[in-house]
């Protein structure tokens, strides 16, 4: 960021006394009194061929400060356009008509410290996951954190206001456990560390069956490129990444209070292969590395365990094995709970009830210890937060996420993926693929997205395309959609259509611009779908947006990202549940 001052000219220091953040400037009209010669409301003024509009992002009294710079040149004349270089990672100045040599007017975008009116809204959407954080009076929990993924469990205790150490790690997906970090420690990018040879780290990685792939049989870690090897050994390191869950020492691990033991839904989802937890020839399968987290509990005798897993652990094909891993660890010294339907049957908790607008029912365990557990824990009560999915869409999505396939609305005949959803893509056979969600309800179940088009799809279907080509947000009634083209606010019978089928609105009386207007399809090809964004999805596991940030600036691949949103707990649901187990602890409110 470059932080010399520009000179501003004085009717728009005038103007910071009315103006909010997102307002515009005009620096055409240097000597109005007026407000349309400095600020605009929230909205551009009309450009002319200088554009000479700025906006204003954050306000100060006095010195605005240069968005954007990194640099200048001298070309002798200070504070020309001509003479700025700039950081194409951040925000470009206002742009100019003069298009040759080192031209140029002043540079017209600012930010400015310390908001002075708090009139106006932040017009970049932000998804900061509103759970109230609270003040604890207790010891600090230390963590074991295995399957870690993410770490979205750390993360809801970090929501909630527990005080937590994170003391050890069991994961072995090299982008997660960069991800985790990223997430985790702070200014993990640009932290100092010694590093040893390269061969002594990937040693170490794969003694650990850091990278180990399942599917190929293999390891990863020989073929990593130098930089990301750097990351996960960092990572490793900073975090006491232990690796793979069946190679710990158990007895000489270091002793923690909580253990986080949500083992692979791999082989006893519905979306896979259904072996459950045993191989044919009695080796454990993915899931059935449930084993091992037991010889953890047996050796370390934390004080709490979460489980989390698919809702088909606790449906017929294996409603026996959660009952035996219940028994086991109830033989151990614990209370094992989990929410229960009137019948005493186990059932699951769904993200939608939880503050979040996906539709993702999980089973979850909380074990106390029995020499701590006082017998009043219980699961808490659901609601309705009134988010649907289009509180979590990003303002502006880049095209490449768009689809350029047939669908159509669905109907009674379809075989349809949830009751949330609006529409099919045509052609294809997989039910979660070809899946559109109504953005008014709720999101299908995040899965880890392998390819194939599996990224869930949301319908845009707030706006149209009128005959100039411009597009033209609405919202629907039950005769019409309204929609508003001076962006005033207005809802005049000029801006509105109704549905071919619905009874018409008063005819007016005709001047030119005056027509009634019918919508012969609300479902053409004026609408469009397209995939969720890799942000979107963090957003629908309750992770914050600086948590997606910080870990896309590390490097890691859109599908990397998709497979970790999906492969993770939605924050939420551990956030109320953690709120419950330590209650008695809290002693205020921070926010």
């Amino acid at each position: 960021m470059h932080n010399d001052h520009i000179r501003v000219r004085e009717a728009t220091k005038q103007g910071y006394a009315i103006g909010v953040g997102g307002d515009s400037i005009n620096f055409e009209q240097p000597n109005s009194k007026t407000r349309r010669g400095r600020i605009w409301h929230q909205i551009a003024q009309t450009l002319t061929c200088s554009c000479n509009q700025g906006v204003i992002i954050e306000m100060n009294e006095n010195k605005p400060v240069l968005v954007g710079g990194v640099g200048e040149i001298n070309f002798g004349k200070q504070y020309r356009q001509g003479n700025r270089i700039y950081n194409a990672e951040n925000i470009a100045m206002c742009l100019m008509s003069q298009p040759v040599g080192n031209s140029g007017g002043y540079s017209y975008l600012y930010k400015v410290q310390n908001k002075l009116n708090n009139e106006g809204e932040n017009t970049m959407k932000e998804f900061t996951n509103n759970l109230t954080k609270y003040i604890f009076e207790m010891d600090t929990i230390k963590l074991f954190d295995s399957f870690a993924g993410i770490g979205s469990l750390h993360q809801s205790l970090i929501e909630l206001g527990v005080p937590i150490e994170i003391v050890g790690m069991s994961e072995i997906d090299v982008d997660a456990i960069i991800s985790y970090a990223g997430i985790h420690i702070n200014n993990f990018k640009d932290l100092e560390f010694e590093y040893p040879l390269e061969d002594e780290m990937k040693k170490l990685l794969i003694s650990r069956n850091i990278g180990w792939s399942f599917e190929k049989n293999k390891s990863s870690i020989p073929r990593l490129k130098k930089d990301k090897l750097y990351k996960v050994y960092k990572a490793t390191i900073l975090l006491n990444n232990l690796g793979d869950i069946s190679q710990l020492d158990y007895n000489n691990m270091i002793d923690f209070d909580l253990f986080n033991f949500s083992f692979p839904c791999t082989d006893i989802s519905g979306a896979g292969k259904q072996k459950g937890l045993t191989n044919e020839d009695g080796t454990p399968t993915r899931s059935g590395l449930v084993k091992y987290g037991i010889e953890v509990i047996k050796a370390k005798k934390p004080k709490y365990i979460m489980i989390e897993n698919v809702k088909a652990l606790i449906q017929k094909k294996f409603i026996d094995d959660f009952n035996d891993i219940v028994n086991e660890l109830e033989s151990y010294g614990y209370k094992c709970y989990y929410p229960k339907k009137e019948n005493g049957q186990p059932t699951c908790l769904n993200a939608k009830d939880y503050g979040i607008a996906q539709n993702r029912e999980r089973i979850f365990v909380i074990c106390v210890r029995n020499d701590i557990d006082d017998g009043l824990f219980n699961f808490p009560q659901g609601f309705d937060s009134g988010l649907r999915l289009k509180d979590f869409l990003e303002d502006e999505v880049d095209e490449k996420y768009y689809l350029d396939k047939p669908w159509h609305i669905s109907t009674e005949l379809d075989e349809k993926h949830d009751t949330n959803e609006i529409a099919q893509i045509e052609g294809i056979n997989y039910k979660a693929t070809r899946s559109i969600t109504d953005p008014e309800l709720y999101c299908r179940t995040i899965d880890t997205m392998g390819g194939g088009q599996r990224e869930p799809k949301v319908l845009e279907t707030n706006y149209f395309v009128d005959k100039k080509d411009r597009k033209q947000e609405f919202r629907e009634t039950k005769n019409y959609i309204q929609w508003d083209t001076s962006g005033k606010g207005y809802t005049s019978q000029v801006d509105r259509a109704f549905y071919e089928n619905s009874v018409v609105g008063t005819i007016p009386a005709m001047n030119p611009q005056d027509k009634t207007q019918v919508i012969e399809n609300i479902n053409s090809n004026n609408f469009r779908i397209r995939k969720l964004t890799p942000k979107e999805c963090w957003r629908l596991m309750g992770f914050r947006d600086e948590c997606f940030d910080r870990a896309k600036e590390l490097g890691t691949s859109d599908s990397a990202l998709y497979k970790e949103s999906g492969n993770s707990i939605v924050v939420n649901k551990p956030y109320y549940i953690f709120k419950e187990l330590f209650k008695k602890y809290i002693v205020g409110q921070i926010n």
